[in-house]
């Protein structure tokens, strides 16, 4: 890829866009997640926690907590997912993102 700034898109806080799931990968924490992530956290992580990492097209990386008993807390991102979309993450899903307030791209979910 060839430095071109005037090709570069600008985004703004706050823009959505649409983008597809493209793959989604279910292991534990402790296989899926970055080292750096698991450091970097404030609160216990059960390294050996299932988790589901959905990546989009946009480069997007997502991690949602499976629970081990199939009991769904409401206030799971998995949950709150399904709340916003009608179904859990699937590959070829078609989803939106906004640009946050600290300029990262992260899934629009209730």
């Amino acid at each position: 890829m060839k430095y071109e700034p005037q090709n570069f898109e600008k985004i703004k806080i706050g823009d959505v866009t649409e983008v597809t799931i493209t793959s989604i990968e279910q292991d534990t924490i402790q296989k899926l997640m970055p080292q750096k992530m698991i450091d970097a956290s404030t609160f216990p992580i059960d390294l050996d926690g299932i988790v589901l990492r959905v990546t989009t097209e946009s480069g997007l990386v997502e991690f949602f907590n499976v629970p081990k008993d199939n009991i769904l807390n409401p206030k799971s991102k998995l949950s709150r997912f399904f709340n916003q979309y009608g179904t859990y993450p699937q590959i070829d899903m078609k989803i939106k993102t906004i640009i946050g307030g600290e300029g990262f791209e992260k899934i629009v979910i209730a």
